[in-house]
């Protein structure tokens, strides 16, 4: 008996440690150490990522981008404007490094080029007209979709020739490729996606926003990684948008899922976790973000926290975290299974960029007036850390 209400009382200690702080046992508690700090840029950073097998990370500005050394925090590799020529976009992808580290992607923001530029050299290895396509890069990157006008050009990398060409009825505003299912996502102009294949070029299947018309406008489409659920956001057609919805749609037969209005989802707030379960939306002209189940289209949980405009989210590469920026300068950490939010970094400057290591034990921050920092993430549940 005695024996028994040790075991009682021993339990009863590790769930009030588990809900201290106001959180639940199963909720893990996250804590941050800074390793790094400098001033790596002379404007806004725009981007950061880690390389796959966490050994190197990027951050990146309109004018430059830099590659270093995760050890020594040395630079590796620098591209700035006057290599480039031209201005940098970080639009294309949110971690603009191939799944097997051997590429950067890097597209330039005042003219429609592509460069593929090689980790190990630091040079330049093909150069190609149009601008990319948004889905996830393939691992050994021997192919990649480009759009140009209102045509879809499958190049191989290798040599920069065309081998698939398909054309579109108006002009592509977005471009997804899903190599593994041999398919081509164009969101065009006229409101409408296109499906087609990458073995014939054929269109198979046309969606058409539901708002379609002069006013509204296709502002964004992104694939999801398993390539079966296409999210899509239309604006009205203003300067200053004054409307936006938001669209699921399941790739199999062109159907919605759901619908949200007055909701909108762009490439820099990372929509969808790697496994494709969950996506995210943003209410127009707030800054919460929403958490919806991919396949029923419902809503999961709403992360209420920042104070002004979302700049970058991103998911952690296994779906159980997410972090997110905003210009109320600071970067949050949330659990997305239970919707909490779990740790919060203020910083001097508005925080611009963010981005999870490959692992999820390290996290980068840029901000606004060209800082970068790396912090060492600390994760415990029930009083077991995660080392």
């Amino acid at each position: 008996m005695k024996n028994f209400l040790c075991c009682i009382l021993l339990l009863l200690v590790l769930f009030l440690s588990g809900i201290q702080d106001g959180y639940a046992a199963d909720t893990p508690v996250v804590k941050a150490v800074l390793k790094w700090s400098r001033k790596a840029h002379r404007t806004e950073v725009h981007n950061v990522a880690f390389s796959p097998d966490a050994k190197s990370f990027l951050t990146g500005s309109l004018t430059e981008l830099v590659v270093w050394d995760s050890v020594s925090y040395r630079v590796r590799h620098l591209l700035d404007s006057d290599n480039l020529k031209h201005s940098l976009s970080f639009d294309t992808y949110p971690i603009p490094f191939s799944q097997n580290g051997e590429y950067l992607i890097v597209e330039t923001l005042d003219v429609s080029r592509i460069c593929l530029w090689n980790t190990q050299t630091g040079k330049k290895d093909l150069e190609i007209k149009g601008f990319p396509s948004r889905s996830v890069i393939p691992g050994n990157l021997k192919q990649l979709a480009v759009a140009v006008g209102k045509t879809a050009n499958i190049i191989e990398v290798g040599t920069g020739q065309v081998k698939q060409k398909t054309q579109f009825p108006d002009d592509i505003g977005s471009l997804s490729y899903a190599p593994k299912e041999n398919k081509v996502f164009a969101s065009c102009r006229n409101g409408t996606i296109y499906i087609s294949e990458t073995v014939d070029g054929k269109i198979i299947r046309e969606v058409e926003m539901p708002d379609k018309s002069d006013e509204m406008v296709l502002y964004s489409s992104v694939l999801s990684p398993c390539g079966k659920y296409i999210l899509t956001t239309t604006l009205d057609n203003c300067v200053f948008p004054q409307k936006a919805n938001t669209y699921l749609w399941r790739v199999s037969d062109g159907k919605i899922v759901c619908t949200m209005k007055n909701y909108y989802s762009t490439l820099s707030l990372q929509p969808f976790p790697n496994d494709g379960t969950s996506f995210l939306t943003v209410p127009f002209k707030k800054n919460d973000l929403y958490l919806w189940n991919t396949k029923t289209g419902k809503m999961r949980h709403i992360l209420r926290g920042h104070t002004e405009i979302l700049s970058s989210v991103r998911f952690s590469q296994d779906g159980k975290y997410l972090v997110s920026g905003a210009y109320d300068k600071t970067a949050r950490v949330w659990d997305v299974h239970s919707g909490k939010e779990l740790l919060k970094l203020e910083h001097s400057a508005k925080v611009s960029a963010v981005g999870f290591s490959p692992n999820a034990k390290q996290l980068l921050v840029g901000c606004e007036d060209g800082t970068v920092l790396l912090y060492d993430i600390i994760i415990r549940v029930l009083g077991v850390a995660d080392k």
